[in-house]
């Protein structure tokens, strides 16, 4: 679980720095990380990845944003307001999207057959 944390961190951190991505795109490839590694993590122990992917997710979601819109709003700095919260909403699609996007990665069209959901971690 530690290494899947990681890895979410890690590609986080190079998006940011190296590619000077906005937050949206660096949460979705840093969830891309997370999905990817916790998917393989589940291949080799056979354990579900759940918990690998709490543990990864943790460092992705954007806690501060929500309160400093709500901040905003407090202050009355509507502009800002609705910049911090549309901003939260977005990089909790991108994290969703990612999950769901390395399930199809991962597992392809196997799951279909066995009417299991896409979306099941």
């Amino acid at each position: 679980m530690t290494l899947v944390g990681s890895a979410g961190y890690a590609v986080g951190y190079l998006c940011k720095r190296i590619w000077l991505a906005p937050p949206e795109v660096t949460s979705f490839f840093a969830a891309l990380a997370i999905g990817l590694t916790s998917n393989a993590y589940t291949r080799v122990t056979d354990r579900l990845s759940f918990n690998a992917v709490v543990a990864g997710v943790f460092v992705q979601v954007p806690g501060s944003w929500g309160l400093r819109g709500m901040l905003a709003f407090a202050y009355q700095e509507y502009d800002r307001a609705m910049y911090w919260t549309y901003s939260m909403l977005v990089i909790c699609v991108a994290i969703s999207g990612a999950m769901i996007f390395t399930n199809y990665m991962f597992f392809g069209l196997k799951l279909r057959n066995r009417g299991a959901p896409h979306m099941d971690f």
